[in-house]
């Protein structure tokens, strides 16, 4: 055994010379050419010698080196840390192999377990990052989500509703009109009173002695009771009476009449002979209305308004024909269906107005001199009750109901609340407290309630129009 050491260490030692002989440059200290890997046993058995150490020298490949800056020294340092190192362990494995030839399979296991661990941890370190929230966080991610989608729903709704209220305060202003508003009907309602005291200032008989003793008992009571339920006065100026008159008139027959016009030019049905029902379209539609608000208000309310929106929407006559299978019209006859209302409601006023003229409002009127002059009073009124016509469309193709109310509901006048405005002739200031309490004589234009609306909740009202009245006078002070 020590004779096969001795012949090994001999053997190395001539390999050592032969090197060096081999190799007469001088390499410098640092150098990359410099003769690197030696290895030396730890410990040395005694019967082995001082000179039977064992070397094993390899000499480096032939590198270039070129200049780099400290910093691209540095990256290129990060960058192939891992190479020297595994360079290194290379160099080691080889001369251990050498040393002993049982090394390299063990040598080959470990190196295969510390890749798999490298490996692994890399894996692990790209898991980490890549790793799913824990579980507080995935729930708070989850309950953002929910909020959000909550939050988008909620939204989506309110501009649906936002969409549906701008759908229901511009369905009623077909070509573009706003008078449907509370704010409009409100100022026409002030504007009205003067709109019948300029009439009735040019055609009203102003000094009711001169009229008195030509007027028969009946005629007399015929004036009273056309006032029914607007008046308790018995003797009374006739320019009041006859302005009372034509405002009842007004509400009652035109705008508490939602399908006045839906004749369209057929049978006559403001004027039913005394005794004779009325059997005509409007009348019937207005009964039907009537009985569906005593099985359900709200759906009641909205059937009407889709009728009276539709009677009046602007869809041409040839799609009508088109939409019934008959051959389209062109010309004077294809009329919009808005305008074919438009017509039937001042056809229906015609009417109207010819027959309260006919009847005791005569015999407040004075004689004209000529037929022109009385066909023009008859389009000023005319004009007139065709505008509150409009107005009374636009307001019921709106789902609110509208209410008058008269001398049944006005007992008393008080300045507060502000729901009645005396007459001017009454010649009182505003606010005096001598009026507050005294009776109500004379309704001249009732109230304007607007009841419920889009929420089709009818339990509250608003009140748009006030009353004009006239008061029982105060007691002189």
């Amino acid at each position: 055994m020590a004779n096969r050491k001795g012949k090994r260490t001999a053997q190395k030692m001539a390999t050592i010379e032969e090197g060096g002989a081999g190799d007469s440059s001088v390499q410098p200290e640092g150098s990359l050419n410099a003769e690197v890997t030696v290895t030396v046993p730890a410990t040395l058995s005694a019967a082995d010698g001082a000179d039977e150490a064992a070397v094993d020298v390899h000499s480096s490949p032939q590198l270039k080196r070129r200049d780099i800056s400290p910093i691209d020294e540095h990256r290129e340092t990060r960058k192939f840390s891992g190479q020297d190192t595994h360079s290194e362990t290379e160099s080691e494995e080889t001369e251990s192999e050498e040393a002993d030839p049982n090394l390299p399979q063990a040598r080959s296991n470990k190196r295969d377990v510390q890749i798999f661990n490298t490996t692994s941890l890399e894996h692990n370190s790209l898991g980490e990052r890549t790793e799913q929230p824990s579980n507080d966080l995935a729930q708070q991610i989850k309950a953002l989500r929910t909020e959000n989608q909550e939050l988008r729903e909620r939204n989506i709704l309110l501009n649906k509703l936002f969409q549906a209220r701008e759908r229901e305060r511009t369905r009623v202003t077909w070509g573009g009109s706003e008078r449907s508003t509370d704010s409009a009907i409100e100022k026409y309602c002030e504007r009205l009173q003067f709109k019948f005291m300029d009439w009735l200032h040019d055609y009203a008989i102003e000094d009711v002695n001169t009229v008195d003793p030509m007027l028969s008992a009946s005629e007399k009571q015929s004036i009273i009771t056309s006032l029914d339920g607007y008046s308790r006065a018995q003797k009374f100026i006739l320019r009041l009476f006859a302005q009372t008159l034509w405002t009842k008139h007004l509400f009652e027959d035109i705008f508490l009449k939602p399908f006045l016009y839906f004749d369209f030019y057929g049978q006559e049905e403001m004027t039913s002979t005394a005794g004779k029902p009325d059997t005509s379209l409007p009348t019937q539609l207005l009964n039907m209305y009537q009985m569906f608000r005593t099985v359900d208000e709200a759906q009641a309310e909205v059937w009407r308004g889709d009728t009276v929106r539709l009677a009046n929407s602007w869809v041409p006559e040839n799609e009508i024909r088109k939409f019934a299978g008959q051959s389209s019209t062109v010309g004077p006859n294809s009329h919009v269906l808005g305008e074919r209302s438009k017509q039937a409601r001042r056809s229906a006023v015609e009417r109207l107005v010819s027959s309260i003229l006919d009847g005791p409002m005569r015999l407040m009127l004075r004689e004209l001199d000529s037929p022109e002059e009385a066909d023009l009073r008859k389009q000023i009124i005319i004009q007139i009750y065709c505008d509150v016509a409009e107005l009374a469309a636009h307001c019921w193709a709106t789902r609110a109901r509208w209410e008058i109310r008269g001398l049944d509901k006005v007992d008393n006048f008080y300045w507060h609340p502000e729901t009645l405005t005396p007459h001017f002739w009454q010649l009182v200031n505003k606010y005096d407290p001598r009026l507050d309490g005294k009776a109500v004589l004379l309704v001249m234009q009732p109230q304007l309630f607007r009841v419920g609306g889009m929420e089709l909740q009818y339990g509250f009202d608003m009140l748009l129009g006030k009353a004009l009245v006239v008061v029982e006078d105060p007691a002189p002070t």
